[in-house]
Parts: structure tokens; sequence; C-alpha cells
């Protein structure tokens, strides 16, 4: 993902909070994240003050498109 210049981080249940990324600029959340996940990277972002972006089938429902949590 260089060329995007992202990170993707996919990690178990029991990793949680392990991995810290002090240069983190935004946060993506997925169409199918559960609920409780979408709170808890809410809660995390918003004590470093990231903003949070989550995905929804456009408009058109030809793709995706993201909109900020605020």
């Amino acid at each position: 993902y260089r060329a995007e210049q992202e990170w993707r981080l996919v990690m178990m249940k029991n990793n949680l909070g392990e991995y810290k990324f002090p240069y983190a600029k935004k946060v993506y959340i997925g169409k199918d994240m559960p609920d409780d996940g979408v709170q808890r990277i809410r809660e995390i972002s918003a004590k470093l003050n990231i903003p949070v972006y989550a995905q929804a089938i456009s408009k058109d429902q030809n793709g995706f498109e993201y909109k900020l949590l605020l």
C-alpha cells in the first residue's frame, strides 16, 4: 500500500491495543464493522484528535463513499 500512502491493520481480539501508530492522521472504518468496534475506534480517535470516516454505499449504489463521523 506504499503507493496509496496508507496502512491496513488487521488483528485478533487478543492483540487489540498492542500496536501503536503515533503518526496516524485519519481512520477509515469499513461498512461491515460491528457497532461496538466503531464505538471503540471513535473513543480512541477522539483521545488522539484523529478524524474517523465510515464507509457507506454511494448514492448511485455503484461504489463507496466515506462520511466523517462527528
